[in-house]
Order: C-alpha cells, then sequence, then structure tokens
C-alpha cells in the first residue's frame, strides 16, 4: 500500500498563491520515489502532476486558494487519493 503526507503551506507575499507538497512512502516508511503525483482542484477540475523525487517529495508552488484533493500512484502500490485539502492565503494547512 502506498502513503504520503501533505504540507500545505500559504505563500506570506503579496501574491497569495500558496503551496502543496509532501512525501510518498509505503506502508513500512520507505520513501517511494518516481510515484506520480496528480493535484486536482475540485471545483474546476484543473488537475496538475508532476513525479516524486529520490526523497520521495513533491510539491506544487503558485497555486490559488481553493479546494484541493491529491492522488498518488506508483508501481506496484496501490492507487491513493486524499480527501479534500483546503488552501487558503495567510494560512497554514
Amino acid at each position: 500500500m502506498c502513503g504520503f503526507t501533505l504540507f500545505a503551506a500559504a505563500a506570506w507575499s503579496q501574491s497569495f498563491l500558496g503551496s502543496i507538497g509532501g512525501t510518498i512512502t509505503d506502508a513500512s516508511d520507505p520513501v517511494l520515489p518516481q510515484a506520480k503525483v496528480v493535484l486536482t482542484e475540485t471545483k474546476t477540475g484543473v488537475q496538475r502532476d508532476t513525479i516524486a523525487n529520490a526523497n520521495g517529495e513533491y510539491s506544487f508552488a503558485d497555486l490559488p486558494r481553493g479546494t484541493y484533493s491529491i492522488s498518488v500512484t506508483a508501481a506496484g502500490f496501490k492507487d491513493v487519493k486524499s480527501g479534500d485539502i483546503i488552501l487558503t492565503w495567510q494560512q497554514t494547512a
């Protein structure tokens, strides 16, 4: 089974954009490099995708406030989808 941890942080500049990122791990805690991570803005359906780096880390920057979900796929593991991630400016979630 594949799992992931998230962090979401609002940028403190005047752009009012935030970011979401985290680390992809499996159930026994080793990181999963090269996992595909898809971020979806739930209201519009707009998606961005990235590949986790060698440390299992991923990030999405310059995000407008909104509600997002993340899905993760990795070879040999069950796909995982997050619940809602609410990103607002001047808030750390």
